[in-house]
This record gives C-alpha cells, structure tokens and sequence, in this order.
C-alpha cells in the first residue's frame, strides 16, 4: 500500500520537476510548461505539442504590426557573435534620420579617439546654446572630465554635452567639423554604408528653410539593420571593454554627480522602460520633428547566454511600440 502511494506521488509531481529541471533551459520552454501542465506526463514532452506551441510564437510575431517606419529585432549569440536569429523586421534597410541615437556614435568616437578621458572641457557659449538639453542645462565655463561627460550626453541626451565634447577636437574651428568627419570615417571603416553624420548631437539644422532629408545629407543618417550591425561590434569586437562604459552609463535610472566648478547635476534617463524590464543592458532615444521617436534597446538573455537587438525608427510612440516587439519575441 505504502508503494502504492508513493508511485502515484512521484507520478504527480513529475511535471513540476521535470517543469524545472528540463525547461529552465529558456523562457520560451518555460512557457511551454507552463502551458502544458495539467497534460498527462505522455502528451507532455511529445514533439508534436512542443511544435504546436512554437508555431504559435511564430504565428504572433509574424502577425505583429508595429507603428513605426522601420524596426528590427535580432538576437545575437555570444559564442558565436556571426551567428543570429531575426526575430522580427520592418523595412530594416530604409535609410532614417536617428534624432540623438547619434550620440552613441559621439560616444564610441570619443572612446576611440581621446586617449585621456580625464582631460578638462570647458563648456563653450556655443556649446551651453545648444537646444534640447534635458533637465539640466550645462552653463558657460563649467568644467567637466571628458569621462563625466559622457554620462548626461548618454543619459539624458544632453546636446550640450555632446557639442563639447566634439568642441574639444576642433578647438580653432567654429564648427566640430573635424569631429565629425572622424564619426563618418569611423562608421565607414565599421562598413556601415548607410550611416552619416552632420554633426556630434542629432539636432536637425536650424534654417528650417532647407529640404531637409537623408536623401540630401542635411540630417544624421542611419538604418535600423546598419544600428543593429554597429551594437553588435560594441557587443562583441576585440575592443569591447573599451566600450563597456558605455553599457555601464546606460543602465543608471538616474545619476548625480558635479562640475569642477563644484555644481550639482542630477540626470534622469530617458529611457523609460528601465526598471520595467530587468534584462534591458541599455538603451538609446531619440526624436526630432523628422525623425519621429526612435528608440535602440538592448535586452541580455541569461538563460541562453544571448543579446537581443532591438531597433525602432520613426515611431509615434516608441516605449509603446518596444513593448510590443518584446512581448511578442519572448
């Protein structure tokens, strides 16, 4: 009688281990556990129901209608960094204004090029003019580590912040010219053939008199697949600690910290899906009148070791449109 009972527990119990033990492997196989738990241990693990379930996850991501005029979602695997998975895509080689996703490349040229991140920028008239400077407005003759600066131009997509610091490689010039021709050699010697730049911030020019578009080269330029191409070498290049700050500065909700001249700053991201979705590594927006809201979001995958990609351009509503990709693809 004892064994009895004990047999027609284990028989019951079967599912949860197997529920944990088996399908940690991946949220998608945690899913299909859970879908499936009330089944009988034989049409559990059969391969036609396995199937079935993965169709559904196709089918809804093959349904998916995201508002916005380009987008792309890929998931890109560490141990094999060529290798990856497409797991959703519109118009991903459309060439699009990118609004302030442009500082990330401000930023990768600045790692690249200033050896001494600990070098004093002083913040110019010019600079400190600049429109579009979030919650805190770096004022004239504050003094900052280029390092420093880097965080309220990631962060808070200060424009200020980015002018100065392309300032700092053009000090006679009037313009950051030179700066940012070293951005457009850059992501030329990256092989992204549909990225350029006019300047270090993403602001469009101010004579709004001009027919401004990408066809014209007045704006800074880029395709989603072109981003996607471009994290993935800050992801995976043999030079990918350099760029770990980066990563690191994207992830702060928030962040304090002061001039030289001793004033205070506190920077709120604007990246508003932080804190909602814990595997987010970080994540860049954008907008101006022509671009519309663009947002490039990382995700990290600890169960199956794995990056994903996610890029939306000229979107009404971008946090919106995001959640809706990774709703669908997990």
């Amino acid at each position: 009688m004892r064994l009895k009972i004990f047999l027609i527990s284990l028989l019951i119990s079967l599912p949860f281990w197997w529920g944990i033990n088996v399908f940690e492997k991946s949220l998608e196989d945690f899913f299909f556990w859970k879908i499936t738990e009330n089944y009988e241990p034989c049409l559990l693990f059969s391969a036609q129901l396995n199937q079935t379930i993965k169709s559904i996850k196709a089918q809804k991501i093959k349904d998916l209608e995201v508002d916005a005029k380009s987008a792309i979602s890929v998931e890109i695997f560490p141990d094999s960094p060529g290798q990856e998975k497409i797991l959703f895509e519109k118009n991903s080689d459309k060439i699009l204004p990118i609004a302030s996703i442009t500082k990330l490349f401000t930023a990768y040229t600045v790692l690249e090029n200033y050896k001494n991140l600990s070098q004093i920028v002083e913040i110019s008239e010019k600079a400190a003019n600049q429109i579009g400077n979030g919650s805190q407005k770096l004022n004239i003759g504050q003094k900052f580590k280029v390092k420093e600066l880097l965080y309220p131009m990631l962060i808070e997509s200060n424009n200020s912040a980015a002018y100065a610091l392309a300032e700092l490689f053009d000090k006679e010039e009037k313009e950051p010219k030179a700066f940012v021709d070293l951005m457009n050699l850059e992501v030329k010697n990256l092989g992204l053939k549909n990225t350029y730049f006019i300047n270090p911030t993403g602001l469009e020019p101010e004579n709004i008199n001009q027919n401004l578009d990408c066809a014209n080269f007045n704006l800074n330029c880029s395709t989603a697949k072109d981003l996607k191409e471009f994290v993935k070498y800050l992801l995976f290049s043999k030079k990918k600690e350099l760029y770990d700050l980066i990563w690191e500065i994207l992830k702060f909700p928030e962040f304090e910290f002061y001039s030289l001249n001793g004033t205070y700053y506190k920077l709120i991201n604007t990246n508003k899906l932080l804190g909602t979705i814990p595997e987010i590594k970080g994540g860049k927006t954008g907008y101006t009148e022509k671009a519309g809201e663009c947002f490039l979001l990382v995700l990290e995958n600890p169960k199956r070791k794995s990056f994903i990609v996610n890029v939306i351009l000229g979107a009404k509503d971008r946090f919106k449109e995001m959640k809706k990709i990774i709703e669908a693809i997990n």
